[in-house]
């Protein structure tokens, strides 16, 4: 890692052997932004380009745009750009350019100024607006704190001033740069990397990425509050933000409590992907309590994107950092709206030209229109293959099938599908538990091949997910055998569920439905709260026309603990021990 530049998992030290985190990042699925002008009929549409101006044959690593007046040495607008020099990297002061037109600033157009802290040697990047005269930045301009030389058996870690990658967050006023103490507590203070700053005015709380120990692996985002003594202790985001793969780049929005950070984990179409997630403030804490969402293509691609931000006046303008083109450079992913309609819904008229989207050039990527979809149907009592039974395909919310088809000898399934379009895949049985997914490919995607299994069972297992004490409220999207979040919610879950349970009702003398949960709180307390998990999904079968008198609710409590995998984290494991199991009791 260097400096306040994003961490590629490159190792900074040669003085123990590490051991590298459990990072596996599963493909996101989700569907993509439309940036189409004829999008139902919806009065914007959505346009991502690169920033002119700022894109140059160096590296730009991040943008900061915030509508007041900026005062060290002079006084100017709080913009900036984080670009590399040489191998270097430094704070850039940036000049939006206006639209002839309108009169209106362009926000795909400005010119790089002077450099910030020039007197300064090492990197800069990422600076954050606190106060008129103040400014956070990451830099490796070293501290005061003098670490000395460890001497080790075969070899010795140099003293701070000869080490790489060492970086920290600076405080400045008045034309100079203190260091924020951030509590390290660790025996190689000089080792650890912080940086990418964020600053939630409203709040008084400062975000930053650092591998600092007692995180979940790689570099996790941490944040300190503000009080009038100064920053609090460093607090880590938890689990919900953080994962085993590095977490970085962190920003929060000027008009709500929504962070933005970007990720190489979760749900990932390749290298870094952006993700948000709303936040809750009680006091000095912070709640965070649902998962991230990605943002989905065409903003994340297969390359790295990091970086997101928007000024403070409108979020109708996101700008983001990609190496997408080979370089990283600026994009700006901008809602338009058409012909100046902000709040009444226009429809075009279709034009006959219109309907021709893109000339391909000779030399242009062609991108297949299509993808293949395989997988395998089993069943899970035998781990065999099922032949010759039927497999369904749905396209978008039709009810009908799209495409059908049978396995063949070996179980396998094929379909040739468009990209662009979501897909829900199905297969049957008459007595065993049918078994579905979705999956969306967007028109940009490269991939041309998705393979899934498909799987019967007298079992079903489906993670509703709740928060650690409730037993009524799901969170909306159920989760897959890793803990991982799908894209079925718990209502579309339970409807296919009740679906198949009255196909086959005439063969059942029972349904048993057992509630599971984590092994926090008492045993007495979860098998109560087990039970109450239970007894809701049961409520909502008979809501969908299930016989009460088939149905049997029942509580495992935290008894039944599923195998934990190699360096899972407890979090992720506590999700996958919250379920709801269904088994099908046949008459005789």
């Amino acid at each position: 890692m260097v400096s306040c530049r994003p961490p590629f998992n490159k190792d900074k030290s040669i003085d123990c052997e590490v051991t590298p985190p459990q990072c596996l990042p599963t493909e996101w699925m989700g569907k993509a932004i439309d940036t189409s002008y004829y999008n139902n009929g919806k009065n914007y549409y959505y346009q991502i380009k690169q920033v002119a101006g700022l894109n140059t044959p160096k590296q730009e690593y991040g943008i900061y745009l915030k509508d007041v007046v900026y005062s060290i040495g002079k006084k100017q607008k709080a913009t900036f750009a984080t670009i590399s020099k040489g191998n270097e990297q430094r704070i850039y002061n940036i000049k939006q350019g206006y639209d002839q037109l309108t009169g209106t600033k362009a926000s795909d157009n400005f010119t790089v100024g002077d450099e910030l802290f020039p007197e300064y040697e090492g990197d800069f990047g990422f600076p954050v607006y606190i106060t008129p005269n103040e400014l956070i930045v990451a830099s490796t301009q070293l501290s005061n704190d003098n670490y000395g030389t460890i001497r080790r058996v075969g070899y010795e870690i140099q003293e701070l001033a000869a080490t790489i990658g060492q970086s920290r967050i600076y405080d400045s006023k008045s034309e100079k740069i203190t260091e924020i103490k951030t509590s390290l507590v660790t025996k190689s203070p000089h080792l650890i990397w912080e940086s990418h700053p964020a600053y939630d005015n409203k709040n008084n709380i400062l975000f930053f990425a650092s591998d600092r120990p007692g995180g979940y692996g790689g570099v996790d985002i941490w944040y300190m509050s503000k009080s009038e003594n100064g920053w609090n202790e460093p607090v880590n985001c938890g689990a919900n933000v953080n994962s085993p793969c590095d977490d970085i780049t962190p920003f929060v929005s000027p008009v709500a409590n929504k962070l933005y950070f970007s990720t190489a984990g979760r749900d990932n179409m390749g290298g870094y992907d952006i993700f948000y997630l709303d936040f809750n403030v009680n006091g000095n804490k912070i709640n965070f309590p649902n998962a991230p969402t990605n943002m989905g293509a065409p903003v994340n691609t297969r390359m790295d994107e990091f970086s997101p931000s928007f000024p403070n006046y409108s979020d109708n303008y996101f700008y983001y950092s990609s190496d997408q083109d080979g370089d990283f450079d600026i994009y700006l992913l901008q809602k338009i709206f058409k012909e100046g309609k902000d709040s009444v819904e226009f429809i075009p008229e279709e034009k006959p030209e219109d309907k021709i989207d893109i000339v391909i050039k000779e030399d242009s990527v062609v991108i297949n229109p299509n993808f293949n979809l395989e997988g395998v149907v089993k069943d899970n009592r035998t781990n065999e293959p099922v032949e010759n039974v039927d497999v369904t395909v749905k396209k978008d919310k039709e009810q009908t099938p799209h495409k059908s088809t049978k396995t063949d000898n070996k179980g396998v399934y094929k379909f040739e599908l468009e990209k662009g379009h979501e897909y829900n895949v199905e297969v049957k049985n008459d007595t065993l538990f049918n078994d579905s997914y979705k999956v969306f490919v967007a028109n940009n995607d490269t991939n041309n091949t998705v393979k899934r299994d498909l799987v019967f069972d007298v079992v079903k297992t489906v993670r509703i997910n709740f928060k650690y004490n409730q037993s009524d409220k799901p969170y909306e999207y159920i989760l897959d055998s890793l803990g991982n979040q799908e894209n079925t919610t718990w209502q579309e879950a339970i409807d296919n569920l009740a679906e198949d349970i009255i196909k086959s009702q005439s063969l059942l003398s029972k349904v048993v439905i057992t509630g599971h949960t984590d092994p926090v709180a008492s045993n007495s307390y979860n098998k109560q709260l087990a039970q109450k998990r239970a007894e809701f999904v049961v409520s909502q079968l008979v809501q969908r026309g299930i016989p009460i008198y088939l149905l049997s609710a029942k509580s495992k409590g935290e008894t039944e603990k599923l195998v934990k995998f190699d360096n899972e984290l407890d979090e992720q494991y506590h999700k996958r021990l919250r379920r709801v199991t269904l088994e099908k009791i046949f008459t005789k």
